[in-house]
């Protein structure tokens, strides 16, 4: 990108010490991205961007995967998936309507 002048460096004060932020020369391409896809993005731009660095890393450790996993270990991608809250009635159901289909998955895969 650097090549192409996609993008340049400026320099900004941050607490008093020089920091490099790269700055967009041109608009983004989002063709190869749905609309979902876009909104967050923006969603999640929008919900850290006053944060610095120590208070992202800070949100970080609150996630699920990071508490699960130890030290240097990879987060597996499926704990995305895990949420802290409580199913809905309708999640409830169809979890118990799946699980026959699952428990008999789980025995031919052991």
């Amino acid at each position: 990108m650097q090549k192409r002048n996609e993008f340049a460096w400026q320099e900004v004060k941050y607490y008093g010490k020089p920091q490099k932020k790269p700055i967009a020369l041109r608009s983004p391409d989002l063709s190869k991205f749905s609309s979902t896809d876009v909104n967050l993005v923006h969603h999640t731009v929008k919900k850290f961007w006053r944060m610095n660095a120590t208070e992202i890393s800070d949100q970080s450790h609150l996630f699920l995967g990071w508490k699960s996993a130890h030290l240097k270990e990879t987060i597996p991608y499926s704990t995305a998936l895990v949420s802290g809250r409580a199913p809905t009635d309708q999640e409830r159901k169809r979890g118990l309507a799946l699980q026959g289909l699952a428990e008999k998955h789980l025995r031919a895969n052991r």
